[in-house]
């Protein structure tokens, strides 16, 4: 089952694939900046990409699947101004499953 930890992996994995320089300035603060400091070039549509193929990896790892209308839902949710660690937050709730209680 996907953890934030999990979450967070994935999200610097791909900042730092797609933006290793923006990566580098940012540091230890990169979980607090906006996205489009890391997606500078068509913010938008890059930020629903990224944030569609992280959702859909956890969702693969974890098998499920998650209905178009939530991915739908989560990329409204999440802008170029959302800060890291927020469209973080919002993958793993998206993704989240409860433990079922025997």
């Amino acid at each position: 089952m996907a953890t934030m930890k999990r979450v967070t992996e994935m999200m610097e994995a791909r900042i730092t694939k797609n933006s290793p320089k923006q990566m580098k300035k940012a540091g230890a603060l990169w979980p607090d900046l906006p996205l489009n400091f890391f997606y500078l070039t068509n913010a938008e549509d890059t930020v629903d990409i990224v944030v569609t193929s992280i959702l859909r990896k956890v969702a693969q790892e974890d098998n499920i699947t998650i209905p178009g209308a939530v991915v739908t839902s989560l990329q409204n949710s999440v802008t170029p101004e959302t800060p890291v660690k927020a469209a973080i937050r919002l993958i793993f709730l998206t993704t989240f499953q409860p433990q079922a209680k025997n």
